[in-house]
């Protein structure tokens, strides 16, 4: 091996003593290479834009030549150590080959950088420009408006102020974003929607559903594009959908209504989206679509969900297992353990004060100018027969108009409730519900309108100043197809409006709203 090697050296010595003495002939073409200067023509290197906002950068290029022999590349790359969690890849597109950058902004929001390549085709020479490029998003932290036109097409809007973000520490911004989902997705519109809701603690996904047998979505919290059908929400699928409500217990756990069936889901603890499971399985069951997740559950309450059972015409419960059970223990109201005599069609309900109470208003089959509310504490100890778990029974049917009532809001820091009609909306408290009180009479305030949806917000996780004190109304004028949110500050435990109305505009029909808590 050895001697391989001082063969190859030699060789080597020889070669370069001969090179000295070659002349060479060589003709080469040596050219001048122009540098190319960009200006970019920003006040900063980092450009903020919102999604689906219009992105223009007019950068000037000098290189002491013709612009034609010139090429331009923007493109875009990932701010990230790891790839996006949306697409699992890392991102590096191009976006544009003009000199100009213009475009509509569809990405996620989030950090990126953004590179301005420009190339001399004469002679190679490539200069680049580097920019942050921070996409915020459409939808932040705010109150979700699902409202829909005549003719039931739907979309999501969004309405922030220093109110419904009072969490938020210095927040003054006060504005409405509109036609957020059909913006983000390809022109989409929801049909008939019926609910929005975005679960907390965890959670980074927000449902749309729709009424009749649509189903709806899941959506991404960050920028509400559709993750998953309605369908693909549950484990083994569902072949019959038909939603009809929801609830949290503790803020984390879902529970779901389809069609009587209520389905269990425990993604937001981890973090992580886990599909609903099996159709929750004990007592026999058909449940009416307004049912109450205990949002202050004490660890010794076994009472996760609560709901009215069609079949038997009593009060169900489902425990942490989830096994759906009949209550065991009575009460000094009522006895939750034995069917109801009288009002057992359900109207209404939700949880309200205090805020582990499941508040249901009943009435008489057909009949409603009899209707009472029903209390159940849902942190009654449920091993325990003697616990209070019926603590109250209110007779509200001395209230004015309470036969026309098809609107509800309850608060959760004062037994208060806000009912309406399709004009007038009334503050009751409800232990005395004979003297309701006339808050609103839209013919007079706004004639042509009527009223289509109230909501107390009652995040006390979301905004620990305001919950219980914004009550909110939709108005709809059928005619015109306008729709309005109105939002009052009111006593926590009064309803005794303190100030308003705020009143948003460019709306259509209002029929559900919901907490964005990112």
């Amino acid at each position: 091996m050895r001697k391989y090697i001082w063969l190859t050296a030699i060789a080597a010595a020889v070669m370069l003593s001969l090179s000295g003495c070659v002349k060479d002939n060589g003709n080469y073409d040596y050219r001048t290479l122009t540098p190319i200067e960009i200006d970019m023509g920003l006040n900063s290197s980092t450009v903020v834009v919102r999604q689906l906002g219009r992105l223009k950068i007019e950068p000037k290029v000098a290189q002491g030549g013709s612009d034609e022999n010139l090429t331009y590349r923007w493109q875009l790359k990932d701010d990230l150590y790891v790839p996006d969690p949306a697409l699992g890849y890392f991102i590096d597109s191009l976006l544009s080959t003009d000199r100009v950058l213009d475009i509509t902004v569809d990405l996620p929001a989030r950090d990126y950088h953004l590179i301005y390549y420009v190339t001399d085709r004469t002679n190679g020479v490539t200069v680049n420009e580097k920019l942050s490029l921070r996409v915020e998003t459409i939808a932040p932290q705010g109150l979700m408006v699902l409202h829909e036109d005549g003719e039931g097409k739907g979309d999501v809007s969004m309405v922030m102020n220093p109110e419904v973000n009072a969490a938020i520490e210095g927040y003054s911004d006060d504005y409405v974003t509109h036609a957020i989902f059909s913006g983000n997705n390809e022109g989409l519109h929801p049909e008939e929607g019926a609910m929005i809701v975005a679960p907390r603690n965890g959670g980074n996904h927000i449902y749309l559903f729709q009424g009749g047998d649509r189903g709806g979505y899941r959506l991404s919290i960050a920028d509400m594009k559709i993750i998953d059908t309605y369908q693909e929400c549950f484990r083994d699928g569902m072949e019959d959908p038909g939603f009809e409500g929801f609830a949290l217990w503790n803020g984390s756990k879902e529970y779901l209504v389809n069609k009587g069936s209520i389905y269990f889901s425990d993604s937001n603890t981890s973090g992580v989206y886990a599909q609903y499971d099996v159709r929750c399985f004990g007592e026999p069951y058909d449940a009416a679509p307004y049912i109450g997740g205990n949002v202050t559950a004490r660890a010794s309450s076994g009472v996760r969900c609560c709901f009215f059972d069609k079949l038997s015409n009593r009060f169900l419960y489902i425990d942490y297992q989830p096994t759906v059970k009949a209550f065991t223990n009575s009460g000094t109201a009522f006895d939750p353990k034995e069917p109801l005599e009288n009002e057992t069609e359900m109207v209404y309900a939700q949880m309200g004060y205090p805020s582990n109470f499941y508040l249901a208003l009943m009435q008489q089959p057909g009949n409603p100018s009899v209707r009472k509310l029903y209390a159940i504490d849902m942190n009654a100890n449920w091993y325990d027969t003697g616990a209070n778990a019926g603590a109250g029974l209110y007779d509200l049917s001395a209230a004015p108009e309470i036969a026309q009532v098809s609107l509800f809001a309850f608060g959760t820091r004062g037994p208060v409730i806000f009912y309406g009609t399709s004009q007038k909306i009334y503050r009751c408290l409800y232990e005395n519900a004979s003297t309701a009180e006339l808050l609103l009479d839209v013919a007079q305030e706004y004639p042509g309108y009527e009223i289509s949806l109230l909501w107390m917000f009652n995040d006390n996780l979301s905004n620990a100043t305001l919950y219980g004190k914004l009550l909110y109304a939709g108005l709809w004028n059928p005619t015109t197809g306008d729709g309005k949110l109105l939002q009052y500050v009111v006593s926590e435990t009064s309803g005794v409006i303190e100030s308003g109305p705020k009143v948003y505009d460019g709306f259509g029909r209002i029929v559900s709203l919901g907490y964005k808590w990112k």
